[in-house]
């Protein structure tokens, strides 16, 4: 068991570095480009043109990493991030960032379900029971917590000396992520039938029609199973659920006190991530004692998030606002740890990376979907009232919850024919 354990940590360092290295940036990357000829307007289009990135390329990295090799596909998430980071140093204008944040959403989407389908394999070839699936994947998320809150320090700290500095920092965790990556177990190699020779012409035709008949095959038979269809509904939901969450919730201290400012806010940053940090090494230590306790921790956490954000709305004490917000975020980040792991218990496919981008694929709808109602609802509703909106969303969610973590007699069997 000793050399599982170095395997995992082995894991958890570079997932800790590739979150780092994003982060570095993260905090200071919108003010950077609006110093540098960026308007508003312009930084609404990068984003949208980042997501649209996101939408069309998850897919195909996810056939990709089954294809050839999730391995690949995460160091080619590495490289796509370095060069998102050199590219914000070139950038002088919109076209610029706008190819920066292209190589941030490939990363992203290179390393989406290649490396939980690596990590897992891994595992499997070990011999490691799936209900370790639940400690492994709290731990990533609680390491993931570690390295976006010094990643996001640090570059903070290092903006304020120069606002180039966050992106050096970056590229050498960066650099650090990459050659960390070479220390994962190598993966069971997959045989591939040579094809015949074709002109450049024939190739890329014939590539574009096994990717389309690919992404049909794998679509139809998730919308067609009702497991997975179960976990693609809570995945849109989750995503409905934290948008307030993720994007509204400055603004909203902002309307309970006047005297919250930038330094105040970076606290409660820090404070939140760090409290998402505890929950998850808690629920972790928990869950490898008490592995049959991942469903009444999944209920419960998704019961408390419907309490604390309906709190958040009616409460009028700041300090009050401030404690059920980090413990809605800490509950938020776990919950959607456990959901993970849970479902990569019950998937038994050697085309598990191309499912997961397409959960995520559809999910992203959700969020996009929400994202625009939710600007809609500022029109007539205040700021705090948003919050509703995650706490309804968290209580509708639970009878389906509740139906899907059901225990099975099997295991979900995918595309093995494949």
């Amino acid at each position: 068991m000793k050399t599982v354990h170095q395997i995992v940590r082995r894991y958890y360092c570079v997932s800790a570095l590739f979150e780092m290295a994003r982060m570095g940036i993260g905090a200071t990357s919108v003010l950077f480009m609006l110093h540098h000829n960026v308007t508003l307007s312009d930084l609404a289009s990068i984003k949208m043109i980042q997501c649209f990135t996101m939408l069309i390329a998850e897919m195909p990295t996810g056939l990709f990493a089954d294809a050839f090799g999730r391995k690949k596909s995460i160091v080619l998430a590495s490289v796509c991030s370095l060069l998102s980071f050199t590219m914000y140093l070139q950038a002088s204008g919109f076209s610029g960032f706008c190819i920066a944040d292209i190589f941030n959403a490939l990363a992203i989407s290179f390393w989406s379900g290649a490396f939980d389908a690596h990590a897992i394999e891994t595992l499997d070839q070990k011999g490691v029971p799936r209900s370790f699936l639940n400690v492994f994947f709290s731990r990533v998320a609680s390491y993931d917590a570690v390295g976006v809150m010094v990643g996001g320090f640090v570059g903070g700290m290092l903006a304020e000396r120069n606002e180039h500095l966050p992106f050096y920092f970056s590229i050498i965790v960066g650099l650090l992520c990459l050659g960390s990556i070479a220390i994962l177990p190598k993966e069971v190699s997959r045989s591939r039938s040579k094809s015949p020779s074709l002109s450049l012409l024939q190739l890329i035709s014939a590539k574009f029609q096994n990717l389309k008949a690919s992404v049909t095959s794998i679509g139809r038979f998730c919308i067609a199973n009702e497991r997975i269809r179960a976990y693609i509904l809570l995945q849109t939901a989750v995503q409905v659920m934290i948008q307030p969450i993720l994007h509204y919730w400055q603004p909203y201290f902002h309307t309970l006190s006047n005297e919250i400012n930038e330094s105040t806010l970076g606290m409660i940053f820090f404070c939140y991530v760090g409290t998402q940090t505890l929950i998850s090494y808690i629920g972790s230590i928990v869950l490898e004692v008490r592995p049959a306790m991942l469903a009444p921790i999944i209920i419960v956490e998704s019961a408390l998030v419907s309490i604390f954000a309906l709190h958040m709305a009616s409460s009028p004490s700041l300090f009050v606002a401030i404690s059920s917000f980090l413990l809605l975020q800490g509950g938020v980040g776990h919950l959607r740890a456990l959901l993970s792991a849970k479902f990569n218990q019950m998937l038994e496919s050697h085309q598990r990376a191309s499912i997961l981008s397409f959960v995520t694929v559809v999910s992203r709808f959700g969020m996009i979907g929400s994202l625009a109602l939710i600007n809609a609802m500022l029109n007539w509703l205040p700021v705090s009232r948003l919050f509703v909106f995650t706490g309804v969303t968290a209580l509708l969610m639970m009878p389906l919850l509740i139906r899907w973590m059901k225990p099975t007699a099997r295991r979900v069997a995918l595309m093995e024919r494949a």
